[in-house]
């Protein structure tokens, strides 16, 4: 069996990538310097090559995620055909988090997070984010800017959905998603708009 190779992560560079998730958030809004370095000490660097699974209905979700690099996709299997249906994509400089079930401890069912690239990340823990929330009232004004990222992707996603005539979806989709489209196979391509890989054919040309 061929192994996986792993990105080791020394100081210097566990350092930079802890960085960059509190450059991110207080591009978002301004961060106290206390909770700068509380971060500093809760976040953990690692890396995860691409197929990895962050999440399935055997795992608890205690872990928010900056993605540093990469793409992450949720998704469920549909109970009758038991295909993928993608319902969201990350793509770098987000944070990944499925907030009610994170917060409140609730038992994963159904979902599924996978990396579709080889990706850098920065994990903080739900015990963590408890510490962060009852100590700065900042924490839930960004946890609100990021929730509404997440939800106005979604509303385009469903934008795609609605719309009956299959064959338009893919050019809808480079349309309304050109951060990623041309990063996803055909089978995420398609578990993400609804269609079959000869509708995604189709509508290429």
């Amino acid at each position: 069996m061929k192994r996986l190779f792993i990105k080791p992560i020394d100081e210097a560079t566990s350092f930079l990538w802890r960085s960059d998730v509190v450059a991110a958030l207080k591009k978002m809004e301004p961060v106290p310097t206390q909770m700068e370095a509380d971060l500093m000490t809760m976040l953990r660097p690692h890396y995860k090559p691409k197929g990895h699974l962050l999440l399935d209905p055997d795992m608890v979700h205690k872990d928010a995620i900056f993605l540093r690099t990469g793409l992450i996709k949720l998704y469920v299997i549909h109970p009758v055909s038991g295909r993928p249906q993608i319902l969201h994509v990350w793509i770098e400089g987000e944070i990944v988090v499925l907030y009610k079930m994170f917060r409140r401890r609730l038992s994963n069912t159904k979902y599924y997070m996978e990396t579709i690239e080889n990706s850098e990340l920065v994990s903080i823990s739900n015990d963590s984010m408890d510490i962060i929330y009852g100590s700065y009232p900042v924490a839930d004004r960004l946890t609100t800017e990021i929730l509404s990222e997440k939800n106005e992707r979604r509303m385009k996603q469903l934008e795609i959905l609605g719309t009956v005539d299959k064959g338009c979806r893919p050019a809808m989709f480079e349309e309304l998603f050109p951060e990623f489209c041309h990063r996803l196979n055909n089978a995420d391509r398609c578990a993400f708009i609804g269609v079959g890989e000869s509708t995604l054919g189709r509508g290429s040309h």
